[in-house]
């Protein structure tokens, strides 16, 4: 089973993609990243019954886990700062 995503701007443009594991948007302000969103896919339930034996995959429970991380806000680093010369 695929995870399929479709991004779409303000203006209506979209893009779609899929993955058998995880999909991970990167959003920019001007030419800095300000947001990573990853979205992971898998197991989420018992993946084994009570015996120990691995459940066949239509018995799993798939889902989606979903995380961001801002980098705009944190402390500055050498991979922000603009080169000067």
């Amino acid at each position: 089973m695929k995870l399929y995503a479709t991004l779409e701007t303000s203006r209506g443009k979209t893009v779609s993609v899929s993955d058998n594991e995880t999909i991970i948007a990167t959003l920019y302000d001007g030419n800095m990243k300000a947001y990573s969103i990853t979205i992971d896919w898998g197991d989420i339930g018992d993946i084994i019954d009570n015996k120990g034996n691995e459940l066949p995959e239509k018995l799993k429970t798939k889902g989606a886990i979903i995380t961001s991380k801002e980098w705009r806000n944190r402390e500055k680093t050498n991979d922000r700062q603009k080169i000067q010369r």
